[in-house]
């Protein structure tokens, strides 16, 4: 899969051995029901992830024990390479903080 559109994206989270769930456009509620215990299989990805919505991931054991830690404020961000210098980062920067 190449490229960074919704079905690429969620196919590279399921590679790294996260489970992506679709999510509204534009929004933050799961857009299917039962979604606490959905496990796609890579073929599944473009049924799901059709460039019409957004991709939250199950955190927890399900996903490797992925966890999202939220840098709403400066103060924080400021500290995140002393805390996690190898984590990836994801989200959008507002005034300065990564949100």
């Amino acid at each position: 899969m190449l490229g960074n559109g919704p079905v690429q994206i969620a196919g590279k989270y399921l590679s790294m051995g996260g489970v992506p769930v679709p999510v509204t456009q534009k929004g933050k509620k799961p857009s299917i029901s039962g979604w606490t215990d959905f496990s796609p299989e890579a073929n599944q990805i473009p049924e799901y992830f059709n460039g019409m919505s957004n991709i939250g991931l199950l955190l927890g054991s399900v996903s490797n024990n992925l966890v999202s830690i939220d840098m709403d404020w400066e103060e924080c961000a400021q500290l995140y390479d002393l805390f996690f210098p190898d984590t990836p980062v994801y989200g959008r920067s507002v005034n300065g903080a990564l949100q």
